[in-house]
């Protein structure tokens, strides 16, 4: 659904990776994490993810 309305996977400005070993994709202040099933998770940066954790 989101690459029918034009999302772009390919394109972000920064990464996140958790201490549980997931990687969030950011492009800017929002980012996603690709689920099961075809599912993406949204979120906003938040101030605990200090950019010296982002790759």
């Amino acid at each position: 659904m989101l690459q029918q309305a034009g999302f772009d996977f390919r394109h972000f400005t920064h990464l996140y990776r958790t201490s549980k070993g997931n990687t969030y994709h950011f492009c800017y202040d929002y980012g996603y994490l690709l689920l099961e099933d075809e599912k993406v998770l949204i979120v906003n940066w938040q101030p605990y993810m200090h950019k010296s954790e982002s790759r």
